[in-house]
């Protein structure tokens, strides 16, 4: 039997078939790669660290392109083996595209450094080379009387800017900050505030510490205002344009204008109640209650979300929202002291902020005739001492707070992300040069079909290529 013998010409087919092959894979991987680059669009802006306590920080950045966002991150020194999705993406329970991205993480060790990057888009990003960094502060041996900025914030033309990020900055503190709800309505804490060094709480005076309030969203544009603590709850409606302009709110000259009472009439209150969409069921103006934990019942649009302050000695403010009916109830959730009280009720309704106040009277124990009404409180109704801007109130579900007046002045796959750590130096914590993508997240996004032709061409030639130099060998070995 004749031996077979390899030829230089099978050599050479076989070396075409192959080099063919490999030419097509390679040039597979690169469009692939090419089409899974992060843009620049998606890269993350004005990345910014606050709210920063004993085990918690917020991250949040902006972008120019709507993409999913998260942060992975992990002690210093230690793999970022933890990641934290957006908190919008985690009450839905699935993952969406934002201009504004919001993190925040729970369950960290007081006074330790932490590091994180972020992922946004397709890309993954650190802070010029390196991770960003922050650090917690100590546990706060006393619990601080409870106080909150709120207000509304709105497009130039008048609709609720949900989904916009508010900064509030107290001088040297830690920079504090929300997310604006789909009403327009936005919380922020003051009382747990840390100092830029986190050994403490801000110092801050109730009625004359002057407030910087900056509002990031994104396409919708920027706004900033300043004021004076006397004139946070409610703040000036914040009203975001393309073009920023700073408004500053002056404190009146005369004293006595305090921001937690109301100057209407009885007369005046009826009047704004026959104009308004919101209506107040009880307590009616002028009413006189038996019973220290009254239930404010009232109608509004189906569905609107509805803001309650009761202003006293201590302020409660809480919110609901009207169900199918347009039905709306709010439970007090602790006892008010006898005498007057007024109610504030505010809703954003078509773009428009709609108020109502009213004033009543809550009898001493014993002093009236009438027979008591027992309040009975909504089934999931949650106290909190220090309101949460992440919890959207559902309707039956009122989530009050109380105020106290001081006395004193899919979740993706991440790599590793960098931290951003408020040095003791100075906070806020903004990171200003631009973050460095370290690497492309493969998975989170295929590539569209429809976008190889070149490709799909040198596919058809080396499989040619392969087919011929099959042939070429069988032929010459056959």
């Amino acid at each position: 039997m004749k031996k077979k013998e390899f030829t230089l010409p099978t050599l050479l087919g076989l070396f075409i078939a192959l080099g063919g092959l490999v030419a097509g894979i390679w040039l597979v991987r690169g469009q692939l790669r090419g089409s899974l680059q992060a843009s620049p669009e998606e890269s993350p802006q004005k990345v910014t660290v606050t709210n920063v306590g004993d085990t918690t920080a917020t991250i949040s950045w902006i972008t120019d392109k709507a993409v999913s966002g998260y942060i992975k991150f992990g002690e210093q020194g230690r793999a970022l083996n933890s990641s934290v999705s957006d908190q919008r993406d985690q009450r839905k329970g699935e993952v969406e595209n934002y201009f504004t991205h919001y993190m925040q993480i729970q369950g960290l060790k007081p006074q330790t450094k932490y590091q994180f990057k972020i992922g946004t888009g397709k890309g993954v990003y650190d802070y010029d080379g390196k991770p960003y960094e922050f650090s917690t502060a100590g546990v706060l041996s006393t619990e601080p009387a409870a106080d909150v900025a709120y207000g509304q914030a709105v497009t130039s033309n008048g609709e609720a800017a949900e989904g916009a990020i508010i900064y509030l900055q107290i001088p040297g503190a830690v920079t504090q900050s929300t997310i604006v709800k789909a009403s327009g309505a936005w919380v922020i804490p003051l009382s747990k505030t840390r100092a830029a060094t986190l050994e403490d709480i801000a110092p801050y005076d109730i009625s004359t510490t002057q407030l910087e309030l900056r509002v990031e969203a994104g396409p919708m544009g920027s706004a900033r205002m300043s004021l004076t603590t006397d004139k946070d709850s409610p703040a000036p409606q914040l009203v975001i344009s393309s073009d920023e302009t700073e408004t500053a709110v002056q404190t009146p000259a005369t004293p006595g204008s305090e921001k937690k009472t109301s100057k209407l009439s009885i007369s005046e209150e009826e009047q704004e109640d026959e104009n308004s969409p919101i209506k107040v069921v009880s307590p009616k103006s002028g009413e006189k209650v038996n019973t220290l934990r009254p239930e404010i019942m009232g109608k509004a649009p189906a569905g609107a979300e509805i803001t309650i302050e009761i202003h006293s000695e201590a302020v409660i403010v809480g919110a609901t929202t009207a169900d199918d009916n347009g039905d709306f109830v709010f439970s007090v959730p602790e006892d008010l002291p006898p005498g007057p009280h007024t109610l504030t009720i505010t809703s954003l309704i078509n773009g428009v902020t709609s108020r109502i106040t009213k004033t009543f009277t809550v009898y001493a124990v014993g002093e009236s005739l009438i027979p008591a009404y027992s309040s009975t409180p909504s089934a999931t109704l949650a106290i909190t001492r220090t309101p949460s801007p992440t919890q959207r109130p559902t309707a039956g579900s009122p989530t009050p707070t109380t105020i106290r007046t001081a006395t004193s002045t899919p979740t993706p796959r991440a790599a590793g992300l960098p931290s951003a750590t408020p040095k003791a130096s100075a906070t806020p914590t903004t990171f200003s040069p631009a973050p460095t993508e370290t690497e492309t997240e493969s998975e989170t996004e295929l590539p569209s079909s429809g976008v190889f032709d070149k490709t799909l061409i040198l596919l058809v030639l080396s499989g040619t290529m392969i087919a011929g130099g099959g042939w070429w060998w069988r032929k010459r070995t056959g």
